[in-house]
Order: C-alpha cells, then structure tokens, then sequence
C-alpha cells in the first residue's frame, strides 16, 4: 500500500514571503515551522512516504501539493468536520480511491481529528512538546 504524507502547514513562514506578499511562492518553500520541516528533512522518508500533500488552514486552499505556487498569508481557521471535508474531496481528486492509500500525518490532532473518520488506513504521529514530532505512533489502521 502507498503511504501519502500529510503535512501541517506552519504560522512560521518565509520571511521573504512576508516582506513581498504580492509574491508568490512555492508552498514547500512558503512553511518554515518545526513539524514542516521535521516531516520534509527525514520524516517522509522514515515511514516510505514518496509523495506528500500540505495541510493549510488558509482561506483559499485547505490542501497544497508542494510546488503549488501561493502568497503569504496569516489566517488560521478552525479545522471542523467542513474543513475536513473539503480535504477529503481535494485528496480524492488528486488521488482518486482514498482507501489504496495509508496517510501518514504529520501535523497534531486538530489537523487530524476530524479526518480520520473519512480514511480507511492513516497513521498519526505523537508530539513531544507543541513544535516537535516524536517518531512514535499514536493511531494506527
């Protein structure tokens, strides 16, 4: 089974992007957080994710592939059951038939928790601390 990342983005961002908000650019680049660059400097790679999509909480976008090209912004919305949905319809038009996948997280239980009920296999990760990702699994199916 092919494991996808999932990835948080961060309110730590490109101090460039900030400076030029007009600019845009590529949202791998955009995130400077902790956890985004834990999971892209070694955590895909640990647990055998090739690809990966960018979990944001921004306005226009609720999921990312990495070089999709975006401004900075500072919004933070409430991840409910209507965000997660609308990750679930972006996944499945990137990727079709969700349940050939195993989503790896790595992002803390507000991005998680209103989307797990949606997938048949995933794994969260444990947190140690608010900005640093363990590489112990909390949930697994």
């Amino acid at each position: 089974m092919r494991r996808i990342g999932l990835v948080a983005c961060s309110s730590k961002k490109l101090e460039a992007a900030k400076l030029n908000p007009n600019n845009k650019y590529p949202a791998c680049d955009l995130y400077q957080g902790n956890v985004f660059k834990q999971a892209l400097n070694g955590g895909l790679q640990h647990f055998g994710c090739k690809d990966y999509f960018i979990l944001s909480d921004d306005d226009q976008h609720v999921l990312l592939k990495p070089d999709d090209m975006i401004s900075w912004y500072d919004t933070h919305k409430y991840k409910g059951k209507k965000w997660a949905k609308s990750v679930i319809a972006a996944l499945g038009a990137e990727l079709g038939n969700l349940d050939d996948y195993q989503f790896v997280f790595f992002a803390c239980k507000e991005y998680w928790g209103n989307l797990i009920d949606n997938m048949e296999h995933y794994i969260t990760l444990e947190f140690a601390g608010r900005n640093k990702i363990t590489w112990n699994i909390l949930n697994s199916r």
